[in-house]
């Protein structure tokens, strides 16, 4: 930082001190409690914008801490405006967040015809044959159509250099059999 920063900046720091007016003891608890709720807040903004887990649980727990600590040190009625703030604001941020990312593009719902070229091509395998390269005990390596591809045995122990058709697909994955 520039040093013509850092001395602007601790002036204003010792100019606020002498010039804020006295806080008692129960003031500075009262905004600890609200600095607490605040961090909270942040925690669960910054779990939104980077999933985690762990800012997601700080934050709860500094807004739940927040609320008690305000209750205790100021006037209960305080907690209760903090609540119902929690208790409205905070759903509704997400469900906006989820909106504008759906608007962007960013989260799409499933859908129940969604299909992969990959699994396209193999269905086109069912009933080929081919030579197992190493032994599928279920799985292993197959060559059909002078092409490897992963395979898992139907049901018994194929050894390498056997013969195998493909007796079904599921998805990515090619099922085969001994001849």
């Amino acid at each position: 930082m520039h040093k013509g920063i850092k001395k602007y900046s601790s002036y204003n720091l010792l100019f606020f001190l002498k010039t804020a007016p006295d806080i008692n003891k129960e003031q500075s608890n009262l905004y600890l409690a609200l600095a607490i709720y605040l961090l909270g807040l942040l925690f669960i903004i910054i779990e939104v914008i980077v999933p985690h887990g762990v800012t997601g649980f700080l934050g709860i727990i500094g807004i739940l801490s927040g609320i008690v600590l305000v209750y205790l040190t100021g006037p209960p009625s305080y907690s209760i405006y903090l609540g119902i703030f929690t208790v409205i604001a905070l759903p509704s941020f997400f469900y906006l967040v989820y909106k504008k990312m759906q608007l962007k593009g960013g989260l799409q719902p499933s859908s129940a015809d969604y299909s992969s070229t990959v699994a396209d091509d193999y269905i086109n395998l069912i009933g080929q044959k081919g030579i197992a390269l190493t032994p599928l005990r279920p799985s292993g390596l197959v060559l059909i159509d002078n092409k490897k591809v992963d395979a898992v045995s139907e049901r018994d122990i194929i050894e390498k250099g056997e013969t195998v058709v493909v007796s079904k697909v599921e998805g990515i994955r090619i099922v085969v059999k001994k001849i």
